[in-house]
This record gives structure tokens, C-alpha cells and sequence, in this order.
């Protein structure tokens, strides 16, 4: 996945801020005072699905991480993030639109292009914990280290999956353009993942049409430094809305009932972008 698009930073204090972007929403936490270097979050796989509308013959996306570093007006140049995947293809059969779901997991560390982790089945409607640092090739967290590690935990299955990605063969994914780790911003995100062959990688991105999943939250959204655990009503924050050629795709909110520390992701509408 990438950067936000389209975001224009606000670093007002003290308040909850949003920006418009044309393929994240979500929350963030950005302070020039903060290293981050772990965070988690707990989410229930988005069940996606055909749109409501009359749909067209296409593959609509989504993806849900989180993960640290890639914040617009950040240092940072790469981005560390782990989550899964909905994607629904939709044909005709002859008679009426038919929509076939996939889903998966998956870990990237950009410029990296992500990697499907096929150790573990996705299955919407379960409860995810993922949880993603930095550290060194043992695990622990250092946030000097080269290793990016992530931990995704199927609480319905009692399944779980840690691995890291670095340049080593010891790892279940090795890196290629030699990335190094800031800690400047943390990130719980619903995205609209850009297509392109060097798309992430400073090239241009084509953004397809983004699935319906519907309105779920992500709690514990919890990121830690060496001052502590920060989350959204500890620091200030940033919201990110969806948008496309003026259009709302999704929004977010922050405090869901019981749990401060949590965002709610909501899909608003669908259009058909051909390939905007």
C-alpha cells in the first residue's frame, strides 16, 4: 500500500483534525516529540460485498492495517503495516451481476509491493489482533533495528502468524530497497490500495473502486514509545476521509462505546472510477 493521497497536513494541537485524501481513512497519531515503535490494534474482518447500485463488470478493493511511519508532511519515507484484504470480482453470468469475494493477509514494508501471508485464512466476520514493531532478528523490539515484525492473531480460530520481513533469508519476507525505519507516525487505516506497477515506490498510482465493507471498528488502538502507550485520547490526532472527484467514499470516527482508543470505519458510497 502508500502514503495518503492527496492530504494537506494540519498539526494544529490539542484537537482532533481531518483530511481529505483519495485513498485512506482512518486516524493517526503525529508528533515530532514521539518515536513510535509498536503498536496494535483488534478488528473483526470486513465482510465485503457487491455494491448496492447497479455494479459494472470490475474488481473493487479494500484493506485494513495498521501499521507506523507514511504519514504525509512525516520524515519518513517508508511505511511498516500488516492487515487483510477484501476483494470483490464481479462478472455476469448471463442473467444478473454475480460478486466473488477473496480475502487474505498480508505484511508489507514499503517501497516493498505487500506480501500475502498464506499461513493464515482469512475469514470474515472473525476477530484479528495484529500487532506490528520494530526490532531486532529475534523479536524484540529496538527501535534501531532493522526488522520489521508482525503478529496476526485469529481469536475465533486460535490461530496466530509472526514473522518478520528484513534482508535476511531467516525471515518470511525479504526487503529489497534497503528501507530504514523513523517511528514518526502511527496509523489505523481502512485503505483503497493504489494498482500500478511502481505504484508505492514513487511511481504513479491508478486507484480502482473501493469495496463495500460496510461500518466496523478497530479497538486497542494502542502505539508505544519510550515515554508510553499513546492512542487518540492521549494525543492529538488525525482523521482521514475518503474521497473521489468530490465524492465521499468513507469517513471515519473516533470513541466507540466502551473503548476510547478505537476508530470506526464507514464505507458512505460507491462509484464506478474506471480507473481514476
Amino acid at each position: 500500500m502508500i502514503r495518503p493521497d492527496g492530504v494537506v497536513v494540519d498539526r494544529l494541537a490539542g484537537i482532533e483534525t481531518h483530511a481529505p485524501t483519495v485513498n485512506w481513512t482512518g486516524g493517526g497519531i503525529q508528533k515530532s516529540a514521539r518515536t513510535f515503535d509498536y503498536l496494535w490494534g483488534f478488528y473483526q474482518v470486513p465482510n465485503v460485498t457487491i455494491h448496492g447500485v447497479m455494479p459494472s463488470i470490475e474488481t473493487s478493493y479494500s484493506a485494513t492495517w495498521l501499521g507506523m511511519d507514511g504519514c504525509a508532511g512525516g520524515t519518513s519515507t517508508d511505511l511498516i503495516q500488516a492487515g487483510s484484504e477484501g476483494d470483490v470480482t464481479v462478472t455476469w453470468n448471463g442473467s444478473r451481476f454475480v460478486g466473488a469475494a477473496s480475502n487474505y493477509a498480508w505484511a508489507e514494508w514499503v517501497p516493498d509491493k505487500p506480501k500475502i501471508i498464506s499461513s493464515l485464512v482469512s475469514y470474515p466476520g472473525n476477530f484479528w489482533t495484529v500487532r506490528v514493531w520494530i526490532g531486532d532478528s529475534s523479536g524484540s523490539v529496538n527501535i534501531t533495528g532493522s526488522y520489521m515484525w508482525c503478529d496476526i492473531y485469529d481469536n475465533n480460530q486460535d490461530s496466530e502468524v509472526r514473522g518478520c520481513m528484513a534482508n535476511d533469508p531467516n525471515c518470511f519476507f525479504r526487503i529489497t530497497h534497503g528501507q530504514f525505519f523513523v517511528g514518526d507516525c502511527a496509523e489505523w487505516i481502512t485503505e483503497r490500495p493504489g494498482l500500478g506497477a511502481q505504484c508505492g515506490a514513487g511511481g504513479s498510482c491508478t486507484y480502482p473502486a473501493l469495496s463495500n465493507f460496510g461500518s466496523f471498528p478497530m479497538q486497542d488502538c494502542y502505539a508505544s514509545d519510550t515515554h508510553g502507550v499513546h492512542t487518540f485520547a492521549t494525543d492529538d490526532w488525525k482523521g482521514f476521509d475518503m474521497y473521489a472527484n468530490q465524492t465521499q467514499l468513507a469517513h471515519v470516527t473516533t470513541g466507540c462505546v466502551g473503548s476510547p482508543a478505537c476508530v470506526q470505519f464507514n464505507f458512505d458510497h460507491y462509484i464506478d472510477l474506471d480507473g481514476f
